[in-house]
């Protein structure tokens, strides 16, 4: 069982619960080496593949050069299309003209190295693995020569390191991982003035434009992978300088010739809403401090919170919610109701169900940290009206019920962008919802569980023990394989257990009326 500590004085609300077990077995993963070693010893290569023994030389076969091109176009179209940072008009030819260039390898590192199903590695003689462990030492040396070479920071320099720290995250390679993102982090904040200066001076200068707005949304993308490690307790900037740092950036807009795209144009207003809900940009009357607050609580690093102010952040994520454009919504009201299972189903954009479930995950983070435990918790006069632990649990239900619901809908479409370990968590809460007390919350929880339980199969490989359809092993990258590990130790006394069938593609089923 979690740790649970329960004790409040008046006025106060003490947090008493700090992480989901298995979101300790995840920073376990990162933080011992010998962790690592258990799952990779356990990746067979077959025999007809060579070991490798060198990294790839800049003369590349035809079948490299091949996927090479290949990882460039599903960076665009799949890998990062749920958060736009590089333009698409403008880095793609400078992509495709030099694909030895130190921010070509650096993006077929991170694609090789991420969930993706769609890179076709047919005809190459090395495992998934090993390939984005090539490209990803390729970019990592030129990213050093160009440290030296430049007398100052650039764009496509900070770029680089945003997706080597991704591309070594995703490899489970901490130490890595926290050298680049701490570089980009530095690199993106001195850049600020210089990008947006040239464009000052000229606002006829597309190119300038271009690169301003690229600045911006690449400085939300290291934002947010800054404040994930600040979750995963494996921060070097302090929360407070993170929040501080985001004043005055503004949301990215949409170019002009993004604008004159609706579908281009509906990308960069949705993801203008998830920044928003990210940095609380467009939200009246919210304080800095309450901004830092609310990221601790995120992060666990709050023993105790003032009610009034719990109430607070409450109200600024509904205020949030009555925000985004209606059609964007899958309820009518922030929090409290089953989906609209109508709307979920007409959705086809993953940007938008995205969207709900990084809304819906806010009030998960928020409301965990004060439950109880939902086995001993007496639920028989909750109200949503009435700031209370019972009410946290009972948000939380909904929380993760609508973000399993969405979750499958989301993995119907874009499989390769469902956040693996992000599904772990919510389905570790759900595990323990369904020891509640209250009969709906149990089944509720229960329906949620079987749903993740399903994508976490399918996305990983988990618990699949015919392997009959599912691609060799040595096909996936790092990051599969380990959260394929991690999922199957915590997660296998519950499967067996299990009577339904996780082979099988769950419903989304109409509302009951």
């Amino acid at each position: 069982m979690p740790g649970w500590h329960h004790e409040s004085s008046p006025g106060w609300f003490s947090a008493t619960f700090k992480c989901t077990p298995i979101t300790q077995m995840i920073i376990d993963m990162l933080v011992l080496p010998e962790m690592r070693r258990n799952v990779t010893e356990k990746m067979p290569l077959p025999q007809r593949y060579p070991a490798l023994t060198a990294p790839l030389s800049f003369d590349d076969p035809p079948e490299i050069e091949l996927l090479k091109y290949d990882t460039i176009g599903l960076y665009f179209s799949c890998v990062s299309c749920l958060v736009p940072v590089l333009v698409p008009s403008y880095f793609l030819d400078i992509l495709l003209s030099d694909t030895n260039g130190m921010l070509s390898n650096a993006v077929a590192a991170c694609v090789v190295n991420s969930r993706c199903k769609h890179l076709n590695m047919e005809g190459i003689v090395y495992g998934r693995a090993e390939l984005g462990g090539m490209f990803l030492e390729r970019a990592h040396n030129q990213l050093q020569d160009a440290l030296f070479d430049e007398e100052e920071p650039t764009l496509e320099i900070a770029a680089t390191l945003h997706l080597l720290s991704a591309s070594y995250m995703s490899r489970f390679d901490l130490r890595n991982a926290k050298l680049m993102s701490d570089l980009a982090w530095r690199m993106i904040n001195q850049l600020r003035m210089p990008c947006f200066d040239k464009y000052d001076k000229d606002k006829n200068d597309s190119t300038a434009m271009i690169r301003a707005e690229t600045w911006r949304r690449l400085f939300y993308s290291i934002r947010a992978f800054e404040l994930n490690k600040c979750e995963l307790q494996i921060n070097t900037a302090s929360l407070e300088s993170i929040v501080w740092a985001s004043r005055d950036v503004g949301c990215p807009e949409p170019l002009p010739d993004e604008a004159n795209d609706p579908v281009t144009r509906a990308s960069i207003e949705v993801y203008q809403c998830i920044v928003s809900l990210k940095t609380w940009s467009r939200i009246n009357a919210i304080t800095v401090d309450e901004q830092i607050l609310r990221s601790k609580l995120c992060c666990s690093t709050v023993e105790k919170i003032l009610v009034s102010n719990l109430e607070s952040i409450q109200r600024h994520i509904m205020e949030f919610w009555y925000r985004i454009p209606e059609k964007y919504r899958f309820t009518d009201i922030p929090i409290g109701e089953d989906l609209d299972m109508d709307r979920v189903r007409q959705c086809t954009d993953p940007k938008v169900l995205y969207l709900n479930i990084f809304y819906y995950r806010c009030w998960l983070h928020l409301e965990m940290r004060f439950m109880t435990p939902p086995e001993t918790t007496d639920m028989t006069s909750t109200s949503l009206a009435r700031t209370d632990r019972e009410r946290c649990i009972l948000i939380v239900s909904y929380a993760c019920d609508a973000v399993a619901t969405l979750t499958l809908a989301l993995h119907r479409l874009k499989p390769c962008v469902t956040e693996t370990h992000h599904i772990a968590i919510v389905a570790d809460v759900l595990l323990m919802l369904t020891k509640s007390t209250n009969k709906e919350i149990r089944e509720r929880a229960q329906a949620g569980l079987h749903t993740l339980m399903f994508v976490l199969s399918d996305s990983t490989g988990a618990f699949d023990r015919t392997q009959m359809e599912k691609p060799a092993l040595w096909s996936h990258s790092l990051y599969v394989v380990n959260l394929k590990q991690v999922v199957e130790t915590y997660f296998e006394s519950y499967i067996s257990s299990l009577r339904n069938d996780i082979s099988r593609w769950p419903d989304l089923q109409p509302n009951k009326t």
